[in-house]
């Protein structure tokens, strides 16, 4: 007589190895589309920094800062506009 572990094991395999209800596509949907995926790396520390001074090792002060607010609907517009498909927010 066969226990009922063994009968419950053997089981999970025949339904572990039966075939998907659902079909999973075989290709890739980045390759079906004409457009490919530009990212544009946005770094908030100098994305909206008004100063033009790069002085190395200098303070805020010095050579100024960017701030997450400065990126707004017109801002994301224009980087649109260059074509980009995403946008990388990177922290500085």
């Amino acid at each position: 007589m066969k226990s009922p572990f063994c009968v419950t094991i053997v089981f999970v395999l025949l339904a572990a190895c039966s075939t998907p209800k659902e079909k999973i596509p075989d290709v890739n949907p980045m390759q079906t589309t004409s457009q490919k995926m530009i990212v544009y790396q946005m770094m908030t520390r100098l994305f909206g920094n008004q100063s033009t001074t790069n002085k190395p090792y200098g303070t805020i002060e010095e050579n100024g800062v960017g701030k997450f607010a400065d990126i707004n609907e017109s801002a994301l517009k224009g980087i649109r506009d260059l074509g980009v498909t995403h946008v990388w927010y990177r922290r500085d």
